[in-house]
This record gives structure tokens, sequence and C-alpha cells, in this order.
């Protein structure tokens, strides 16, 4: 394949984004770890660090996709079942990891965990 091939192209391109945003997530985990600094805080944190992971591993996927893509032979005949088991390969590892988020299905939830706003303390009557 070609590097105008556009599925590679597009893998090129969500691994760079993917990248971007795993660092934009890991600088705001850090700032929450920093500022908001009781259980629910860490909590969060830890949640974010989470996403954060999750989208370094999808980038890894997302590259090893794009190398895939380049070792094949467009000649190939087997080229569509080839294509079809990497990307069965790179999807396989994301299902059931990472935090879960909301949808439209109306499930209720923990009340526990969700946001929280913090909030400042009463201040004394005078």
């Amino acid at each position: 394949m070609t590097t105008e091939d556009p599925a590679r192209q597009w893998c090129i391109d969500a691994t760079e984004v993917l990248r971007d945003a795993a660092t934009r997530t890991g600088r705001l985990a850090a700032a929450v770890a920093v500022d908001w600094l009781d259980d629910h805080g860490r909590e969060w944190a830890e949640r974010i660090d989470a996403l954060r992971r999750d989208l370094t591993d999808a980038s890894e996927r997302a590259e090893d996709l794009a190398q895939q893509l380049r070792d094949l032979d467009p000649a190939d005949p087997g080229l569509g079942s080839a294509l079809a088991a990497a990307l069965r390969a790179a999807s396989a590892t994301s299902r059931g990891s990472g935090p879960r988020l909301g949808d439209t299905s109306g499930m209720r939830v923990n009340n526990e965990h969700g946001v929280h706003i913090a909030q400042l303390p009463d201040s004394p009557p005078f």
C-alpha cells in the first residue's frame, strides 16, 4: 500500500490525535491531583489517568494497524481478509476496559460515582 492509502492515512492521523489527547489528559490528571486534594480529587485524578492510559493504548494500536497496512501487498487476493483480521485484532483489546462513559440508556448509576462539585465550608455566623 502507498502512503496515499486512505485507511493507512486515517490510522496515522488517528495515532497523532490520540497521542495529543493522551498528553492533554495527562496534564489534566496532574492538574486535578494538585488542585483537588481530597479523596474525590484523588479518585478523579485516577479516573482521568485511566483514560490517558486507554488513549495511549489506542494510539499504539492505531500505529500498529498503520504499520500492518503498510506491509500489505495491494495485489494480494487475501488483502480483504488480512485487513479485516488486522481491524479485529486492533479492536479486540479495547472492549471492556477503561472508564465507562455515560450514554442515553437511562440506566441508574451509583451516586458515589460521577461528578462531585467542590464546595467551600459554610462561613461561620458572626
